[in-house]
């Protein structure tokens, strides 16, 4: 069961964006409408994480319903709430996209909605919504009661340190000109030791591309923390497990993952163990070449991260 979602989040971007939208859809650079309401309201906010599975997540709650978030930068909006747990009054169909696990999801879109509380934080004023039936996540993972993901348009004017070993997501608010963080980080982060730190492209915050190379071939990389492990286009993961460039690593209800060469990014070295191969092809821009690869829990479990991303900029460290 652990292996039947390898990859939501993320895997569901590039395919969301690939279909119609509802004629009424308001466009923005990505294709998509936003929420509103729905942003860090204070300086420097710090959520306990519960790492499960690989994922993150923070316990909220909407209206009278509790459950979990997963923070999910690979998801474009702010808020993707649960209708299979979450009612929404007035909900009207969006769009339609797929999961990397392949099941078909129809995007509903509601004006109002209870407040929400996450972590003890709480929005009462949050609207233009977008909510799925997530029923499947909840099922394949026994992660719940699921209310949704908390995305990138969340993060976009923010500095975000997610921290697994210390299992917390710091969110800093940013000054809007020079990206510099209107609050510094907690004094526990003061010892720790940055091992790179790195620029990024993308005019996406759901999709950030860093340069990286696997072993001696340039790849593409896209740091997504609603990624278990490592994601790897099927094809390209076949062509290494025939050369021997990747082999088995472990087996998870019958499904098996592989280990390949490590991966480096600007001197920074990452263990590519748990890769699963991607349902829909990887590709940045519809481009195939160089490789992209999809990082999540594989990278975040060995190096903490600050996400700069009116800079769009990455500090990884080691705490």
């Amino acid at each position: 069961m652990r292996r039947l979602l390898p990859k939501i989040g993320g895997a569901l971007l590039g395919t969301w964006l690939a279909l119609s939208a509802a004629p009424a859809l308001a466009q923005t650079k990505t294709g998509l409408s936003f929420e509103s309401g729905f942003a860090p309201a204070q300086d420097l906010t710090v959520w306990p994480l519960d790492i499960s599975q690989g994922y993150p997540l923070v316990r909220g709650q909407v209206g009278d319903v509790k459950g979990v978030f997963m923070l999910d930068t690979g998801t474009p909006w702010g808020l993707l709430l649960n209708r299979a747990r979450v009612p929404l009054p007035d909900a009207h169909y969006e769009l339609s996209g797929s999961a990397g696990s392949g099941e078909k999801l129809q995007v509903f879109k509601s004006a109002r909605m209870p407040t929400v509380v996450v972590q003890g934080n709480a929005w009462r004023n949050v609207h233009d919504v977008h909510a799925a039936d997530l029923a499947f996540f909840e099922k394949g993972t026994g992660i719940g009661p699921f209310l949704g993901f908390i995305g990138a348009n969340f993060f976009a004017d923010t500095a975000l340190t997610l921290d697994y070993a210390r299992r917390v997501a710091v969110i800093r608010k940013v000054q809007p000109q020079s990206g510099t963080p209107l609050a510094p980080l907690p004094p526990e982060f003061a010892s720790d030791t940055q091992v790179a730190t790195v620029q990024y492209r993308g005019d996406n915050p759901a999709f950030p591309v860093l340069d990286a190379m696997l072993g001696s071939t340039p790849v593409r990389v896209m740091l997504d923390s609603g990624n278990q492990g490592v994601t790897f286009d099927a094809a390209w993961l076949a062509q290494l497990r025939s050369s021997g460039a990747a082999q088995p690593f472990r087996q998870v209800d019958a499904a098996t993952t592989y280990r390949a060469m490590p991966l480096t990014i600007a001197g920074m070295t990452v263990p590519m163990v748990d890769i699963v191969a991607s349902v829909e092809p990887l590709k940045v821009a519809g481009q195939a070449d160089p490789q992209l690869v999809k990082v999540g829990f594989g990278l975040l479990r060995q190096f903490g991260v600050t996400w700069n991303y009116r800079l769009q900029t990455m500090s990884f460290y080691t705490p």
